[in-house]
């Protein structure tokens, strides 16, 4: 049982990661390419503090999707190609209605720096993203469709 589990995770993963390099130069925006692939439009990695020996062999980078869901609803189970974690749903109505709540403000600052609003910190292996405050707004766009 667990090792179905286990496949069936790997393999949401593995279609998220095809799906990204499948759809390459037809996204919407910055946004659903970084929330999709970890990249922007043109195809440009978005640089974060995940290294490539971080990822699954032959992934040089991966998008919100990958761990969260296409659907941002988060994977509530361990993925055992990055090790045992539970990515949360990170739909903006979620984020939004949590204690404390997530503001544009504190989103940017979370992605980028690490820190959930409470002042936790984010564990491995949730990335620190380098991101422009636009590509922050359009993510958030992004999570507000979900």
């Amino acid at each position: 049982m667990i090792c179905r589990t286990y496949l069936t995770i790997f393999s949401a993963i593995t279609l998220t990661i095809l799906a990204a390099g499948c759809s390459k130069g037809k996204y919407s925006s910055d946004g659903e390419a970084i929330f999709i692939a970890g990249e922007t439009q043109d195809g440009a990695v978005v640089e974060n503090s995940l290294e490539p020996p971080d990822f699954p062999d032959g992934i040089d980078h991966l998008g919100c999707a990958a761990c969260h869901g296409s659907d941002a609803r988060g994977l509530q189970q361990p993925i055992p190609a990055m090790g045992p974690f539970f990515a949360p749903d990170i739909r903006w109505s979620t984020l939004t209605t949590q204690e404390p709540p997530y503001t544009e403000e504190l989103f940017a600052f979370a992605i980028r720096q690490g820190v959930a609003p409470d002042g936790s910190h984010f564990h491995f292996p949730m990335p620190q993203w380098d991101v422009s405050d636009e590509q922050v707004a359009e993510i958030i766009k992004v999570l507000r469709s979900k």
